[in-house]
């Protein structure tokens, strides 16, 4: 990562999980920015290199101050910030919900689609799910996908920090006696399953499926069905995905890891956990199989690892800004 030694980055909502893994991948890279980071809370602090930064309130942050603008703040407030950003023309990539679907904000994902920007200076940064299926299945793009059926075992970090507060409270108290409620949640998310995330729809489908879905088709551009089913799982950090796909034509196992050997997947014939994949770049791609065929269909499966506040989260807005500065 090589953006441009004295440039001035605003983080907006620093506190948090995403706003912290911000200003760790830019101190990992020795980036000699000048950072302002605002919150909703006054009077409080966050170290980066050897400094420690004030964070300040988010009503004091004036836009036409800096060159560039990350921000993980909630939804509401992004659409609050979106007006008199976009009037700043400062680059602002945003990492909520807010403004993926929006038709005038490219939702990027720096390995697949940076040439939908097109001079745009507002950039979503997709769902942390999104983003490693959307790398895996561009870098296969040419076996002539026909469906895709996925499910997602996402952690605890995925919901937030206070989910991972309620996490550890939930633990403990777990220890301590049988745990039919969850804190923040409906279900406690200790030692538990929730095989969903966010509110069902009529048609049974949960918030973070349509979210997922919706984000591949806008940043893949692709018809082909997209199946999925999405659950939080007692991890701290790390989302899997257990990836089938079908072809309409048989190729190898050989040619299919050949795909693979693109920037940011790695394939290993070896397991590989959310543990392992914590605090790595790339996401990981592991046991690919082949199921067999059934009416000229051909069947394959994966399982996919990354970090979710890492490459799902910061990173992926960290590299389309150094891919736009340099």
């Amino acid at each position: 990562m090589k953006l441009k030694n004295g440039i001035k980055i605003a983080i907006l909502g620093a506190r948090g999980l995403i706003g912290k893994k911000f200003l760790n991948i830019l101190e990992e890279n020795n980036i000699e920015a000048k950072i302002d980071c605002f919150g909703t809370t006054d009077n409080t602090q966050i170290n980066y290199r050897e400094e420690t930064l004030n964070i300040k309130n988010i009503e004091e942050f004036e836009p036409s101050n800096y060159d560039l603008i990350l921000s993980a703040v909630d939804a509401d407030v992004a659409l609050e910030l979106k007006s008199k950003i976009k009037e700043s023309n400062v680059l602002w990539i945003d990492k909520s919900s807010a403004m993926r679907m929006h038709d005038d904000v490219p939702l990027i994902v720096p390995e697949v689609n940076m040439d939908d920007i097109k001079g745009s200076k507002i950039i979503a940064s997709p769902n942390c799910i999104a983003i490693p299926l959307a790398i895996f299945l561009h870098a296969i793009r040419s076996l002539n996908i026909h469906n895709v059926i996925c499910s997602t075992y996402q952690s605890v970090s995925g919901a937030g920090k206070k989910a991972m507060d309620a996490f550890f409270r939930e633990l403990k108290d777990t220890l301590m006696r049988s745990v039919k409620t969850g804190q923040l949640f409906e279900h406690p998310m200790a030692c538990n399953v929730i095989p969903a995330i966010g509110a069902i729809d009529e048609s049974g489908f949960c918030d973070e499926e349509i979210k997922i879905k919706e984000e591949l088709k806008k940043i893949l551009k692709v018809d082909y069905p997209i199946n999925v089913t999405a659950m939080r799982v007692p991890v701290l950090v790390g989302h899997l995905i257990s990836l089938t796909f079908e072809v309409t034509k048989h190729v190898s196992m050989d040619h299919i890891k050949k795909l693979l050997e693109v920037g940011g997947i790695s394939y290993t014939e070896g397991l590989v956990t959310p543990v392992i994949a914590s605090s790595e770049d790339d996401i990981f791609a592991s046991r690919l199989r082949y199921n067999g065929e059934h009416d000229k269909v051909h069947s394959y499966s994966v399982v996919i690892v990354c970090d979710n506040l890492r490459k799902g989260g910061a990173l992926n807005a960290l590299e389309i800004a150094d891919k736009l500065y340099n």
